[in-house]
């Protein structure tokens, strides 16, 4: 009975392992890096009539590192995003902070997420969120310190019509309604960018950046 506790531990290491694997059950994710430690602890008694009793006390502790991403619905079926990077509906996002204190262009917006990206091993780009949440998701991110750029631009061939840039997905909010803001688009000249403000979606200028308070980075990692 005692020679059987190593495999007892081993399989219990194996089956937690396979589990944190599937990302399904409901499971939480705190991170990129996850660590899991076994615990086994057991007493013999002294052996009467034939018969060895033995108990065995096994415990796991899992812990990991990260942005509070959750598991089981979002992008790469649930696996987790890397570090700084927190898991939407669609995709794994980040706002960067300009380096500059009155705030970044669109150019360096997207420059940073480049950045972003290849630090982490991937590619990422401006956030192209199609669902209201990773829209307030963005908003949370950039707290109430930044506004926030996104990949969305004026299509210069359909009034009110915006598209993705450097994404294939459509653009799919329609003008007027959440998570547009009040009277948006409002097609005001030059206004061909889209910026989220309060949680909502607003036109902008595309190389201006003097608005309410500085522009930040909305980031997405490309699937």
């Amino acid at each position: 009975m005692i020679g059987l506790l190593p495999a007892l531990g081993a399989c219990f290491v194996d089956a937690l392992g396979e589990r944190g694997a599937g990302g399904t059950g409901g499971a939480t994710s705190t991170g990129s890096e996850s660590t899991a430690s076994l615990s086994v602890t057991s007493t013999t008694s002294t052996t009467s009539g034939g018969t060895t009793s033995a108990s065995t006390t096994t415990s796991a502790t899992t812990t990991g590192a990260g942005g509070g991403e959750t598991g089981g619905g979002g992008a790469g079926g649930g696996s987790p995003c890397p570090l700084d990077w927190t898991l939407g509906f669609e995709s794994c996002y980040r706002v960067i902070p300009p380096d500059d204190p009155d705030g970044a262009t669109r150019d360096e917006a997207i420059g940073l997420c480049v950045a972003a990206g290849n630090a982490v091993g991937g590619t990422a780009r401006l956030a192209t969120p199609n669902v209201t949440p990773d829209i307030a998701l963005l908003e949370s991110l950039g707290g109430a310190s930044f506004d926030v750029w996104t990949g969305a631009k004026y299509d210069n061939n359909a009034q009110n019509k915006f598209v993705w840039e450097g994404s294939g997905e459509a653009f799919v909010f329609m003008p007027n309604q959440a998570p547009w803001g009040p009277n948006q688009p409002d097609n005001m000249p030059g206004e061909s960018c889209v910026i989220v403000v309060g949680g909502e979606l607003h036109t902008y200028e595309c190389y201006d950046f003097d608005f309410s308070q500085p522009f930040a980075a909305g980031c997405e990692l490309v699937p």
